[in-house]
């Protein structure tokens, strides 16, 4: 099952309000790609469902940019198998233990909000759960 939004070796930029609602495959598939939210971006992912990462499945070194006054919501997103709403691949071998997630330039994020409520993801990994569900996270918390 592919994604809906597939990009690979690309800048993908987010303006404003986005909303994946529905789409069966991951919403945004992205292979060595970075992922730039702009200032006051509101993006939802609702309802999607995908083998890894309902919403989001991030491969090779895939990093998500965010900037100041954005607003993510990921709200019952299904995986599958792993990663129920965010499935990342990233190559901590070449990146040292980099988050995939940043923030633009560095410096430390103002009014950004991840909120999770209700992803599953159908099978169990060893991986250890980095992102609690039903948790809202707000400056510092990332």
């Amino acid at each position: 099952m592919r994604g809906t939004l597939v990009v690979r070796k690309f800048l993908l930029e987010f303006r404003n309000q986005t909303v994946f609602e529905n789409n069966l495959g991951s919403a945004i598939e992205a292979t060595a790609t970075t992922l730039r939210f702009h200032q006051h971006s509101c993006v939802h992912f609702i309802g999607n469902k995908g083998e890894q990462g309902g919403a989001m499945n991030l491969k090779a070194s895939t990093v998500v940019t965010i900037h100041d006054n954005s607003h993510f919501l990921f709200e019952n997103n299904v995986a599958t198998f792993s990663g129920s709403a965010i499935y990342s691949e990233f190559l901590f071998l070449i990146y040292k233990a980099a988050c995939f997630i940043r923030y633009v330039d560095g410096q430390e994020p103002v009014n950004v909000t991840l909120i999770f409520r209700n992803n599953i993801a159908a099978v169990d990994s060893s991986t250890p759960q980095l992102i609690r569900e039903n948790t809202r996270y707000r400056r510092d918390s990332i």
